[in-house]
């Protein structure tokens, strides 16, 4: 059996490539993105780097240093970044022996197992160059026989601009691995966490390669079977295969911090019901059903007399047990919004509401209750109905079709604020690019 060999592609500095693709303006500018609400800087390019911004910073400590550096910065395009996704991994799905596992939105996993060893370097390049002509995207390329070593190789290439953004470790000398590895520490591997690291300084153990050689018995003790699996990893014996098929998540929430406080009760249903709407959405999406749904609300206290900032007060939430796990929309929005009035508290103004579905089961599977509340007549309208609002929204864009609870999208005024958000050109066609020719 050959050799199976991993290409793991990461487009570099995602969110502020995406925004400099649609301006030629911006190609050698420091580029910053903002994340919910314009709060704080979520990802920054090379050149924002340089002058000293970190992910993190709230952007009004920072506006003297955006200023002074000309920093360009952008308000979060999910969908924009959505789409520029999609394209990197259609493009890259050509390159790999089997479906690409699609890591997170700027990384995907390929199956190149196919080409010669001397020809790996070559490939890599052949997949940066592709993608970097069709989207205007830079990514780099690691490759190696396991998929934690793809990880090493791409730390590795941060550090080695002579390698043009492409790195393989297949074909290296253990005297140049073992090199490589001792410029990584062990609590930066990939599926070593911040409790595991601790525990490998406390045992001394300081880089990947002294970690990659301790003793496996001592490390299935330690850091279980989690922590040996990666050991193996580094020793170039593969123990974690490509997962093109994603597993179903056991718990999908979504929460968004309001533009601005919100204080009465339609405002808030109508935030909740979207926010059940869209997580209804992801949980058909992997075919699953919940049998439990938490509401949960950030109020503020009232401001203090000497004119200080409002603070946090604690969250509250609600929770009931479906009688019937259901993915529909319909039935979702009934139970939220009724936790959500017995939540809301007139005079109290809220900053931040989100929606949590739990006990999360195949959809396939349904166990009738003693009442007989299950009815497979109106289960099966409803995944009709749900079927056909998914598909009428993948085809024409979201809120082609939404529940009047949801409010009209355009005055729907408790979005998050985007003073800064550029166009999304790649999916709205009234904000498509225009070019003008001279």
């Amino acid at each position: 059996m050959s050799q199976r060999i991993f290409a793991l592609v990461d487009a570099t500095a995602f969110y502020a490539s995406c925004e400099q693709v649609f301006s030629a303006t911006l190609r050698h500018c420091p580029v910053v993105v903002a994340t919910n609400n314009d709060g704080c800087i979520a990802a920054l390019n090379a050149a924002a780097k340089g002058v000293g911004l970190q992910r993190g910073m709230p952007l009004f400590q920072c506006r003297t240093m955006l200023e002074r550096h000309q920093v360009e910065v952008f308000s979060s395009n999910y969908p924009l970044y959505a789409s520029m996704s999609e394209r990197m991994a259609a493009l890259l799905a050509p390159f790999s022996l089997q479906p690409l596992e699609r890591y997170s939105i700027d990384e995907s996993f390929a199956d190149i197992s196919h080409v010669p060893v001397e020809g790996l370097a070559d490939y890599g390049h052949a997949i940066r160059e592709t993608i970097l002509r069709a989207t205007g995207l830079p990514v780099t390329v690691g490759i190696a026989a396991t998929k934690v070593l793809c990880k090493v190789s791409l730390r590795i290439i941060k550090q080695r601009p002579e390698v043009r953004g492409v790195l393989s470790l297949v074909s290296m000398s253990s005297e140049e691995l073992d090199a490589m590895l001792m410029q990584i520490s062990a609590e930066d591997l990939w599926g070593i966490g911040p409790r595991s690291g601790k525990k490998l300084l406390e045992a001394g153990i300081v880089t990947a390669k002294a970690f990659r050689d301790a003793s496996p018995t001592w490390v299935r003790q330690i850091l279980h079977v989690t922590g040996r699996r990666v050991q193996l990893e580094l020793q170039g014996v593969s123990c974690l295969p490509l997962e093109p098929i994603p597993a179903p998540k056991q718990q999908l929430a979504t929460a968004r911090s309001f533009g601005r406080l919100v204080a009465d009760l339609p405002t808030l249903e109508s935030a909740v019901a979207t926010y059940t709407a869209m997580t209804a959405v992801r949980l058909r999406r992997q075919g699953s059903q919940a049998r439990q749904l938490t509401v949960f609300l950030h109020p503020v206290r009232s401001p203090p007399h000497d004119g200080s900032r409002r603070q946090s007060a604690s969250s509250v939430m609600a929770t009931q047990v479906l009688p019937v796990p259901t993915a529909s929309t319909p039935d979702l929005l009934a139970v939220a919004l009724a936790l959500l009035r017995g939540l809301y508290r007139p005079g109290s103004a809220y900053r931040k509401a989100g929606v949590w579905l739990k006990d999360i089961t195949p959809q396939a599977v349904i166990q009738p209750d003693l009442f007989n509340a299950f009815n497979e007549d109106r289960a099966q309208r409803n995944r009709r109905l749900m079927h056909a609002i998914d598909t009428i929204n993948e085809q024409w864009g979201p809120d082609t079709i939404f529940f009047g609870i949801q409010g009209i999208p355009a005055q729907r005024r408790w979005h998050m604020r985007q003073a800064r958000r550029s166009a999304r050109c790649t999916t709205r066609w009234e904000e498509l690019l225009v070019v003008y020719a001279r």
